[in-house]
């Protein structure tokens, strides 16, 4: 299973990836060229829509052990680890 090298979540990564893209191309647009860049609701707006889609479209980060639809995996193999909580001392339960 491959990870990210960097220990992020991949939807994570892509969705932050793209913010800073695209924060750092407005900069660029607006101090070395100077281009007029819109209104700050505007590329609020821009920014999240590509943050949003970016996330969105990226792939999920694989999860280990978990089912790849096989009804037999060691999920449904294994009964569940039981734990019980030690009995309460005589004179307190009602």
């Amino acid at each position: 299973m491959k990870r990210n090298p960097f220990g992020i979540e991949t939807k994570t990564g892509a969705a932050t990836g793209a913010a800073f893209l695209v924060s750092t191309v407005f900069a660029a647009l607006h101090y070395w060229w100077h281009v007029q860049v819109p209104p700050v609701y505007l590329t609020g707006a821009i920014t999240t829509v590509v943050t949003f889609a970016a996330g969105y479209l990226a792939r999920h980060t694989p999860r280990p052990g978990t089912l790849t639809g096989d009804l037999t995996a060691e999920f449904y193999t294994k009964p569940p680890a039981v734990t019980q909580l030690p009995a309460a001392p005589k004179g307190t339960t009602p």
